[in-house]
């Protein structure tokens, strides 16, 4: 046994021996073999040190084969042992170059690139490039080399060269030099070096920078115009020129020797009116001019001589510039007209009535113009002999009781065609009995024809006072929700009675076209058989086929002209936010619906409230999310479907072609229709436009951002470019009114929208219980309605009262309103700014409508989004009171627009 035991310790031992040498020589084999591949990789040349100056054309340190035939290049050779492949890693300073680069990008395409490659690429060349390159070199079989190294020297880009310099200048003040250096007056010309990129440059005067509006134009050339230098400008001026790189040059300094003028400026016509042809001036005395509040007006004056410098003052004051008086004068960069010869007032207002005149003047002289009156008022709307209400809602009767001290008076009423009169008294039906405001709640059926009046309470009528005949009219809207007019019928949708009714606005009658008042459902059929479940926003074609966003049911369905329902897209029984064709795609409340008609094929875009995002629908029924997260609120402008929504409640769009744009902050249409001209205040047709080439079609969809109080643009401001989306006007977050440009206007939940052919925007600012006007600029003014203050009273401006409207539609020169808390239909006409409430009644049954039942407002089976406010009730009497304070206020000293 000790035998057998040495033996098989003595066989053992010499097994894991030779083991050992086995792996021994496996070990070495495979070093000698590294060995021989890294032997194999042979660099022929290796890399060369390169200086570049920074910026200038292109460095590149380069491997290349050993057959190039350009000895000019920066190369060197690699031959590796075997067939396999080879790998390239490049360093920099000894760290591995990333790629593709992180850094700048030229035209397009990494400043920085083959890092991976036997070529490495370094363009347009930076101070931080400079350093030690060198390469590593691995084969396929594990073998690794690494090069020698270059060095790149880039050295700093030099500073802007000077061809010509600036030359002395003397010129007579408000002339125009006959220098050689360019066609008008210029102290200096800079020729751009090449490669120096774009240029920025600033004038000095004494060695100071002046605020002097600067830039080097094409040719390179830097221009100090003189022409409206006055003669305290003489001084020495030289030019700083700075390029990309932050390398700065002055030029040689010139002498600019202004001279005075012969004489002081002469005023040859006196402030005029802008729109006005004639002098303004009878027997030498000023002008007084009277208009309504809104629109704008221009002053201006003719001078003779030399008019260097304008300023006008209302009162003796002199004018300071706020956007009020920012001028149309677009080849004016500094837009305040109040620094120049025609004062342009926009958005008037009585606070601006006043006494006005502009102060001329030059180097030898001042000259002072004579005062022009303008007179600022409140239009005076007809006498409202009949007022209509819904049965059931609150209406307001006002009267002019105006008078220091105001009257004592008292209200009446007659139930005789004003054959004998009754006095009021403050109770459940009627407040305000003593001002002159009467509400009047819930009126009743037996109320119509019933005459109201105000009269003294000492006895006898006010004078101009007449009798207001209370027209109570059917409830045929409970809750209507949103409108679209095609060809003078007006389509309504009321979320409470699940149906879509077509109005004749020439006969004011309703009759359903589909939908069965007080059924829900989403079933597809025709006329009354078909069913609904809180129909919100409707668009229409020309051809009247209406496309409606079935909110309840989160469907977008079509009707026919002849009231045949069918869906397009989404599922009744499944909510979300996904895309797809037909039933596939889910919607979460679609609330408001515009129908986009263009060369390339109509399509439907729908504001999804509580998805948060806005949609299309192509004519297939593919639904595709254009703007917005799905599910996510907030407020975040860019990249469209990055942007975050907040309950999206209005949308609308427009597009033409870049060279028909010319959108002022205050439309012409606009002006002419509050100033009660004759131009189309709608269309603003007649322009004739001529086409450009390489013109391109541009498109901006808006959206009321209800939750956010803003009204965003997601637009195309080029062709091929990806749409961003913007907040076009209203301050994200924050609700309010006020009228202003962007974010200095504010808005309470706005919803619906209407745009017109010029890309003006009506807005139903639902929250404030007013008409907003917002042009493709962001500029925001009140077209109707008191903000804050509920009520049904028919009126001009403040003058008229809405409750929560909740949508606005175009037909015409007339605005029609979803007066919603009202339930009532309005009409601004755009000529006139008058507001009046259509008394609508339901056709005869058989006409094929239902008599509708009284449904609560705002009823449903499903509660989808509401984009209007429900419910109706009158103000109280006190604050009756404090209404008829604050207009009186706002007549005064209009707080709430900037003077």
């Amino acid at each position: 046994m000790p035998f057998l035991r040495s033996n098989f310790i003595s066989i053992k031992t010499g097994l894991l021996r030779k083991s050992a040498t086995i792996s021994m020589l496996v070990a070495v084999a495979g070093l000698l073999a590294a060995q021989a591949s890294a032997q194999s990789l042979q660099i022929t040349q290796q890399p060369v040190s390169i200086t570049r100056t920074e910026g200038h054309g292109v460095s590149r340190i380069h491997i290349l084969f050993s057959e190039s035939k350009d000895p000019s290049a920066v190369f060197f050779s690699v031959t590796a042992a075997g067939s396999g492949s080879l790998t390239y890693q490049w360093q920099k300073d000894g760290v591995d170059i990333a790629f593709p680069d992180n850094g700048q990008i030229i035209v397009g395409f990494p400043r920085v690139s083959g890092a991976d490659t036997e070529l490495l690429n370094i363009s347009d060349c930076m101070m931080s490039d400079a350093g030690v390159y060198r390469v590593k070199i691995r084969d396929s079989a594990g073998g690794e080399i690494i090069s020698e190294s270059g060095t790149l020297t880039v050295t700093p880009h030099p500073p802007p060269s000077f061809v010509f310099h600036p030359k002395d200048v003397t010129v007579t003040e408000g002339t125009v030099s006959n220098s050689s250096l360019s066609a008008t007056i210029a102290v200096g010309s800079i020729l751009a070096g090449s490669n120096e990129g774009p240029l920025t440059c600033v004038w000095q005067k004494d060695g100071a920078d002046v605020s002097i509006e600067c830039g080097v134009d094409q040719y390179g050339k830097a221009f100090l115009e003189t022409y409206n230098f006055m003669v305290a400008d003489s001084g020495t001026y030289r030019v700083a020129v700075t390029n990309r790189w932050g390398r700065t040059s002055h030029s040689n300094p010139a002498t600019l020797t202004i001279l005075p003028p012969a004489e002081a400026p002469v005023i040859t016509k006196q402030p005029t009116v802008s729109r006005n042809d004639d002098d303004g001036y009878v027997n030498g005395k000023p002008i007084v001019v009277d208009y309504t509040k809104g629109g704008s007006i221009g002053l201006y004056v003719l001078t003779s001589g030399v008019a260097s410098r304008f300023q006008w003052q209302k009162d003796g004051v002199d004018m300071e510039y706020s956007e009020k008086y920012r001028s149309d004068d677009y080849t004016n960069p500094q837009k305040d007209s109040t620094k120049l010869r025609s004062l342009c007032i926009r958005d008037l207002r009585p606070a601006d009535s006043g006494k006005y005149r502009v102060v001329v003047w030059n180097s030898t002289g001042t000259t002072v113009s004579q005062e022009a009156t303008l007179n600022i008022t409140y239009p005076t709307p007809a006498p409202i002999t009949t007022h209509a209400v819904s049965a059931g809602r609150s209406v307001a009767l006002t009267a002019d009781i105006s008078g220091n001290p105001p009257p004592a008076v008292q209200w009446e009423v007659s139930t005789d065609g004003g054959n004998t009169w009754s006095r009021l008294a403050n109770n459940a039906t009627y407040t305000g009995v003593n001002t002159g405001t009467l509400g009047i709640n819930a009126a009743t059926g037996n109320m119509s024809g019933n005459q109201y009046r105000c009269a003294l309470a000492s006895g006898g009528m006010l004078p101009g006072g007449s009798a207001i005949t209370l027209d109570v009219a059917p409830l045929v809207f409970p809750n209507p929700a949103s409108l679209v007019c095609v060809s003078g019928t007006l389509y309504v949708t009321d979320d409470s009675l699940h149906t879509v009714q077509a109005v004749n606005l020439a006969t004011t009658e309703a009759r359903i076209l589909a939908g069965s008042p007080g059924q829900t459902g989403a079933t597809d059929a025709t006329g009354t058989a078909a069913r609904f479940n809180q129909p919100k926003g409707i668009s229409a074609d020309a051809a009247a086929r209406l496309f409606l966003a079935d909110t309840g049911n989160a469907l977008i369905r079509t009707i026919s002209p002849d009231g045949v329902v069918a869906t397009l897209a989404g599922s009744p029984s499944q909510r979300g936010h996904a895309d797809g064709a037909g039933g596939n795609a889910t919607f979460s409340a679609p609330t408001a619906i515009f129908l986009d008609m263009s060369d390339s094929g109509d399509f439907i875009l729908v504001a999804d409230a509580t998805s948060h995002t806005v949609r299309s629908v192509c004519g297939s029924g593919t639904t595709t999310t254009r703007a917005g997260v799905g599910g996510v609120s907030g407020h975040k402008d860019g990249a469209a479907k990055d942007a975050y929504l907040n309950r999206p409640s209005g949308i609308a769009k427009r597009s033409g072609w870049s060279s028909a744009y010319a959108a002022t902050p205050l439309p012409a249409s606009i002006q002419a229709a509050i100033s009660n001209t004759a131009s189309d205040p709608v269309t603003a047709a007649s322009v004739t436009v001529t086409m450009p080439n390489n013109d391109y079609l541009y498109w901006s969809t808006y959206v009321a951002d209800s939750y956010n109080h803003v009204i965003r643009e997601l637009g195309s401001p080029q062709k091929y470019m990806v749409p961003p989306i913007s907040t076009l006007a209203g301050l994200p977050g924050v609700s309010g009114y006020e009228d202003g440009v962007g974010d200095e206007a504010r808005f309470n939940n706005p919803g619906g929208m209407a745009i017109d052919s010029s890309g003006n925007i009506y807005v139903a600012d639902t929250g404030n219980s007013t008409i907003r006007f917002v042009t493709p600029e962001g500029q925001v003014l009140t077209l109707a309605g008191l903000p804050g203050i509920t009520g049904l009273k028919d009126g001009v401006g403040e003058e008229a009262w809405f409750n929560h409207p909740s949508d606005v539609a175009l037909g015409g020169s007339k605005l029609y309103i979803a007066d919603t808390g009202n339930a009532a239909i309005r009409e601004l006409d755009l000529y006139t700014g008058q507001v009046v409430t259509l008394n609508i009644t339901a056709a005869p049954a058989s006409s094929g409508t239902v008599p509708n039942p009284p449904i609560t407002p705002g009823g449903g089976t499903n509660p989808g989004e509401s984009s209007g406010g429900g419910g109706g009730g009158m103000v109280s009497y006190w604050l009756m009171a404090s209404v008829a304070a604050l207009l009186g206020i706002r007549r005064v000293l209009s707080p709430r627009r900037k003077a």
